[in-house]
């Protein structure tokens, strides 16, 4: 119906496929912009979201229930190929979960998002 126009096909309200763009160079992939979490709709799980990064196959999760600061107490808990709806589960009520997020890309990892909290319902 739209033939080929893109500006008839934005007004659909569907996300439009974009190009990727490959990096070049040793330069990593940037933080995720608009990184977003919250309690999930069922106990122990919370929702994860960020904007999708061009040049990312794939995203990185990592939480921790203990110090942010400290490098060792992150731990890997999954990999993602979308940017919105990744969900953590099997989360403990009543505890906090420092969680952070980066990309992945044909130069390897990226920069994380500076990481944010949540208590687990």
């Amino acid at each position: 119906m739209a033939q080929g126009s893109v500006a008839k096909l934005e007004t659909t309200g569907y996300d439009l496929r974009h190009d990727s763009t490959h990096t070049s160079g040793i330069n990593p992939l940037p933080a995720p912009a608009d990184f977003k979490i919250a309690r999930g709709a069922l106990p122990g799980t919370v929702d994860i979201s960020v904007t999708r990064l061009d040049g990312a196959g794939s995203y990185d999760v990592q939480m921790t229930e203990l110090d942010p600061l400290v490098e060792a107490n992150w731990k890997h808990v999954l990999s993602s190929k979308t940017a919105t709806h990744i969900q953590l589960t099997h989360l403990v009520a009543t505890k906090t979960y420092w969680v952070r997020v980066r990309g992945i890309g044909t130069n390897g990892m990226g920069v994380f998002t500076d990481p944010l909290s949540i208590v687990a319902l």
